[in-house]
């Protein structure tokens, strides 16, 4: 059962200023989850997520800070 709703997105490092976007294949490593309890809810593609409560899960987003636990 997927549990997690993975929100790719774009973030600005602290440490060079510059924007960066992270994917929903590298939140997943980086949060330490594994592949088949999470799903990607990009906005960008909506076909993934449709039909699923955004309430039923937990939701990941990139962090500013670079710390995923």
């Amino acid at each position: 059962m997927r549990k997690y709703a993975i929100h790719p997105g774009y973030v600005y490092s602290p440490f060079d200023g510059e924007k960066h976007f992270i994917g929903y294949t590298q939140l997943v490593i980086l949060y330490k989850l594994k592949f088949p309890e999470c799903i990607c809810w990009d906005r960008e593609n909506p076909e993934l997520f449709r039909g699923r409560n955004f309430n039923d899960f937990i939701h990941l987003y990139p962090r500013q800070n670079g710390i995923y636990k």
